[in-house]
């Protein structure tokens, strides 16, 4: 594709989007026209030219403005230009719909992209959206770049996706590289990470667990309002500005003493359990369902029910309480009782949990259940995570498990984020300062992924995503069977990364 055909297909689009003007100097030389009355085409030569509605005759389109894309420069007259509206802050007009925010955005990127080229790359595409046949997430900007061995792939995040979005990002980003490198065009092992902000800052440490000799990351920081792109020195970013990761929660707070609390649990022995959670207050759950928040010792301090709005005990009354909480019990069990029931479908994750805390050895032989922690919040810098279960082998080293009931795209990713935090926090000694494993020598190996899912629930992304990782990474994979509600199983134990393979049935 030329120069000015890419030209014309930016123009072309910002124009559907946004409303417009002609300006001359500043001065508007028409009103405000709404989105898509302009029209930008190429002749044969390939030079683009815009119809301004209202305008006697088309005019030549030279490029976008020195100062950012809302400026597309034109041939005819000094300081002729088509301005787009509606971008206060460089945000979409309003009223578009999330893909067209989004395609916004790739119009805005690749302008400024193609004014300020990364070094050694030119932008050759870019596109967002669903992609059913290149079967690639369509939640960011999939970049492809020019370079002097062929091609680049590469992803972008958009102004108003968050650090929250790193997992998904970094699942889509190797998606997206792998799909690049399986097709017919030359693709090199560079994969371009375009962020905005400080989102490079909760990437570094998962991108530093990648094979460089399969993916090279290069990070770039883009601003759209200082129409700036600059290189990102991983290395020296990490040697200033590492992030802080603590674990605050005191795992030695007892469970509030409450005598309704107690009551309940006596009356369905085997079913409930009083249980602490990271937050200010303790639960009465069903295996893995909240059934009762206990906020204190007092009837005042409960409240009941498994989903929004919850009521107050004293509301309930006794006697409309225990029953409440007994169909809970009830509904709780497999086969279900009313098959869709909320009390059966919510938190299965949770239950899932319940089932393997019960017996963490069934995951391993040599996992310690005494030194077995459950949900278990991490900071990292300002963010707050919260994992599934933190644990010790008998050599007391340090394993992660995440749990997973059904199929999720970033498994991979979301537990490297905490196996990353954990590994920190072995680091820095932030375990014994907040109160986990006293008196526990710990081991300084790094520390043990297990990814715990029921038997064909591992997204098969999961598996090619995992091969990018460097070798000497401990990441497991275990299967259950899919009944496991009516009793667990072990039925498949998979080593992932290099060296992969099954490493045992059961």
């Amino acid at each position: 594709m030329t120069a000015g055909r890419k030209l014309a297909g930016l123009v072309r689009d910002l124009a559907a989007l946004c409303p417009c003007r002609l300006e001359q100097g500043g001065v508007p030389l028409t009103p405000d026209l709404p989105a898509g009355v302009c029209r930008c085409e190429v002749d044969a030569r390939g030079t683009p030219w815009l119809a301004v509605a209202g305008w006697p005759e088309p005019l030549r389109v030279l490029g976008f403005g020195c100062d950012g894309p809302e400026r597309v420069a034109l041939a005819g007259a000094p300081g002729l230009a088509l301005r787009f509206l509606g971008e206060a802050e460089g945000a979409p007009p309003e009223g578009l719909s999330p893909d067209a925010s989004r395609r916004f955005y790739d119009l805005r990127l690749a302008a400024l992209l193609a004014r300020r080229p990364p070094r050694g790359l030119a932008l050759e595409s870019v596109a967002s959206g669903p992609d059913a046949r290149q079967r690639v997430p369509g939640l960011f900007a999939r970049l492809v770049f020019r370079c002097p061995g062929g091609f680049a792939a590469g992803l972008g995040l958009y102004p108003f996706q968050g650090p929250v979005a790193g997992s998904a990002f970094l699942t889509a980003a190797l998606v997206w590289f792998g799909h690049c490198r399986g097709t017919r065009r030359r693709f090199d092992r560079t994969l371009a990470l375009c962020l905005h902000g400080d989102a490079a800052l909760h990437l570094l440490g998962r991108l530093e667990l990648l094979d460089p000799a399969q993916v090279q990351a290069r990070l770039f920081r883009y601003d759209l309002a200082a129409d700036t792109v600059e290189e990102i020195d991983t290395a020296e970013i990490r040697r200033r500005c590492r992030l802080p990761v603590s674990f605050e929660f005191a795992p030695e707070r007892p469970c509030f003493d409450n005598a309704l609390a107690r009551e309940l649990v006596a009356a369905f022995p085997g079913d409930l359990r009083h249980e602490k959670t990271p937050y200010a207050f303790d639960v009465v759950s069903c295996r893995g369902l909240p059934l009762v928040r206990v906020g204190g010792g007092g009837p005042a301090d409960l409240l009941v029910g498994w989903e929004p709005p919850l009521r107050a005990w004293a509301d309930l009354g006794r006697e409309r309480a225990l029953a409440l909480v007994g169909q809970a019990v009830r509904l709780r069990a497999d086969p279900p009782l009313v098959p869709g029931h909320a009390a059966y479908r919510l938190f299965p994750e949770r239950w899932l949990e319940r089932l393997l805390l019960d017996d963490i050895g069934v995951l391993d032989p040599m996992f310690q259940g005494a030194w077995t922690y459950r949900q278990v919040p991490t900071y990292r810098g300002t963010g707050r995570s919260i994992m599934d279960v933190l644990t010790l082998d008998a050599a007391n080293r340090l394993v992660v498990v995440e749990i997973k009931a059904a199929e999720c795209g970033t498994l991979l990713f979301q537990a490297l984020d905490y196996w990353e935090r954990v590994a920190d926090g072995l680091r820095s000694g932030a375990f014994g300062r907040c109160g986990y494993f006293a008196g526990v020598r710990l081991s300084p190996e790094p520390p043990a992924l297990v990814l715990v899912t029921p038997l064909f629930r591992c997204h098969r992304q999961q598996r090619a995503l995992a091969g990018y990782l460097r070798s000497g990474l401990d990441v497991r994979l275990v299967e259950c069977n899919l009944r496991w509600r009516r009793g667990l199983r072990i039925v498949r134990r998979t080593a992932l990364g290099a060296g992969r393979g099954v490493a045992a049935d059961g």
